[in-house]
C-alpha cells in the first residue's frame, strides 16, 4: 500500500517537473491517507515537492476509501 501510494505521488511529481508554465501550477493528489492512516507521510511528501518545485502546489484530496476514490476517478 504504502508503495503504491509513493509511486503515484511518484507519478505526479516527473509529470509536474516537466512544466514550464509561468503561473502556478496545481496539483490535486487523491489518496486515502488520512491523520491516522499515513497522512502524516503524504503531507511530509508534498512539502517536500513543493520546495523542490516552486510554482506548482500540490493539494492533498483525502477520500474516505478506495471505492470511494474509484467512484470519484
Amino acid at each position: 500500500m504504502r508503495k503504491a501510494m509513493v509511486g503515484l505521488l511518484l507519478v505526479l511529481l516527473l509529470a509536474g517537473t516537466s512544466l514550464h508554465a509561468q503561473d502556478e501550477v496545481v496539483i490535486e493528489y487523491w489518496n486515502i491517507n488520512n491523520e491516522g492512516f499515513g497522512g502524516a507521510v503524504v503531507d511530509a511528501l508534498i512539502e517536500e515537492f513543493e520546495a523542490a518545485n516552486p510554482g506548482i502546489q500540490v493539494e492533498a484530496r483525502v477520500q474516505e476509501s478506495y471505492p470511494a476514490l474509484v467512484q470519484n476517478v
